[in-house]
């Protein structure tokens, strides 16, 4: 992650899994947005206060799945995978038996 000038922001990707290992499906995103590099810097600077930078974490309680996602007054706990829809969700659970193991 990068800010420059408050303005613009870089954020990319490292993925440590077989499809991108093959496929080098690396990426980053270049962001013209005050705000949201607003939220970079904040982020920035509880990392050097905390030393060390707050994780998303996602874990299964009850047979559920509990997404924790850091924000810049704490937490958010999310029941539902963040940023998808009903249909999306439901496609998944369709043909997520039929995807091998090793492809995820």
């Amino acid at each position: 992650m990068a800010a420059v000038d408050g303005k613009l922001m870089f954020i990319g990707s490292l993925n440590f899994d077989p499809r991108s290992e093959k496929h080098n499906t690396e990426l980053g995103l270049l962001i013209r947005s005050p705000e949201l590099t607003a939220q970079l810097m904040k982020l920035a600077e509880l990392v050097q206060t905390e030393g060390a930078l707050p994780r998303s974490v996602v874990q299964r309680k009850r047979g559920n799945l509990e997404w924790h996602l850091p924000t810049v007054e704490g937490s958010q706990v999310l029941t539902e995978e963040p940023d998808s829809t009903w249909w999306q969700r439901l496609w998944l659970n369709l043909i997520g038996p039929l995807i091998p193991e090793d492809a995820l």
